[in-house]
């Protein structure tokens, strides 16, 4: 999943020559990118980091470019192996290698949000996700979802409400909770714990989602709920990723709420996004996630029914019902 603190993504500055990193330079980018992960990972304090950054030295004995920069970064994020952090290369570069990948690669489009409603008074929204970095279109998808939410809310007199995140892919963290945040009865959302052992409050209104005491997202729109306080499933499987697993968590921390399918992915950890000056990308895990209890969530949301993928939706229709 995507963060930004006020969308404001963190910079790092180096000296540049009209071509390119000089030699001393690109050593230097080398070491302050390096020092950045190692002080942020949420791996900081169960990997040897001398050790790691030996056995990258031993690999690229130079940095005498962006590219061997470029390759020494993405080994690094190999050996750390948090399975979450992606390190993005800018168009111009041809380095190729495991968890580097090239940055602006997606389709600017807002994905189908498909909804309907199942036996006459169950809502169903299915939301896939929105792997693209980009404010506008962020926000556009934001409100696609707070308006299908509550076009669902003013068609019929409701007795439950089925969320399918089944092979949702993440994205930036905001934005599919606070479209749905009408359905939160509690505005605390989540919990995140860092490599400095310290929990963060995610909290999320009809109006902003806060991370810690930033704001990272607003929405104002009249988003008067009618079908309040009703049961709310909430569907997953193993392609349910990252922000996905997120939401999944998030409804957790609401009463009248359960969750059927397949365990989740595991990639439950919060990233944070730092633009490298040269146009390479980090997208970092800082912290994890946790439930409301504080344990750490490391491998993945477990359902409170577990059920293959397809018997999912039916066994969430019985429960709304039937209370099974």
């Amino acid at each position: 999943m995507i963060k930004k603190f006020l969308n404001i993504v963190l910079p790092i500055f180096f000296l540049v020559s009209c071509n390119g990193f000089i030699t001393s330079d690109t050593e230097k980018y080398f070491n302050e990118t390096f020092n950045l992960i190692k002080e942020n990972s949420v791996k900081k304090n169960e990997i040897d980091w001398a050790e790691l950054k030996k056995t990258v030295r031993d690999s690229i004995k130079n940095f005498n470019s962006n590219h061997d920069v470029h390759l020494g970064i993405a080994y690094t994020m190999v050996l750390i192996n948090d399975g979450h952090s992606i390190f993005g290369v800018p168009q111009s570069d041809n380095t190729k290698a495991i968890n580097s990948k090239k940055s602006n690669n997606h389709k600017n489009i807002i994905p189908p949000i498909v909804t309907k409603i199942l036996g006459n008074d169950i809502a169903y929204i299915k939301l896939s996700g929105l792997s693209i970095i980009s404010d506008s279109l962020s926000k556009n998808y934001t409100m696609e979802i707070r308006k299908a939410l509550l076009a669902l809310d003013n068609s019929a007199s409701l007795s439950g409400w089925i969320i399918d995140l089944r092979e949702n892919g993440g994205g930036r963290l905001s934005c599919e909770s606070l479209g749905l945040a009408p359905l939160f009865e509690n505005s605390l959302i989540g919990l995140s714990w860092s490599n400095k052992n310290i929990y963060s409050n995610v909290i999320c209104t009809n109006e902003y989602f806060k991370f810690g005491e930033n704001i990272q997202d607003s929405l104002f729109y009249d988003s008067t709920l009618v079908n309040k306080h009703k049961k709310i499933a909430i569907l997953i499987d193993k392609k349910t990723v990252s922000s996905g697993e997120f939401l999944a968590l998030a409804f957790k921390f609401q009463d009248n709420t359960k969750t059927f399918g397949k365990q989740t992915r595991g990639k439950t950890s919060h990233c944070l996004l730092y633009n490298l000056k040269d146009g390479a990308i980090l997208l970092l895990a800082t912290a994890y996630y946790c439930d409301k209890n504080k344990t750490v969530i490391r491998n993945g949301i477990v359902p409170d029914i577990e059920c293959d993928s397809e018997e999912s939706l039916t066994k969430a229709i019985d429960w709304i019902k039937n209370d099974i």
